[in-house]
């Protein structure tokens, strides 16, 4: 299967949510990811213009297009782009 690499970057909120709350939201990725019939292959914090990169597997593109698309809850709150974290403590 094709491996897509999607980054993403968290907000000032996200980031103070994280800061407030700190836990391993990967779980949460996973259920997105796995929902739309992919596969984590690796996922990072980072430094730099990105906080977080993943790497992930699908069938197709437009598998991990989709993922871009569904609304979540706490996938998308506080990200700057892409929804591949969980930044909020909410």
């Amino acid at each position: 299967m094709p491996l897509f690499i999607t980054y993403a970057s968290y907000s000032h909120s996200g980031v103070k949510g994280l800061v407030n709350k700190p836990e391993d939201r990967s779980g949460a990725v996973k259920a997105v990811i796995e929902k739309a019939g992919g596969k984590i292959v690796a996922l990072y914090n980072t430094t730099g213009s990105n906080d977080v990169v993943l790497v992930s597997e699908f069938a197709d593109g437009s598998d991990a297009v989709w993922i871009a698309d569904e609304p979540v809850p706490r996938l998308d709150a506080g990200c700057d782009d892409g929804v591949v974290v969980v930044p909020d403590a909410a």
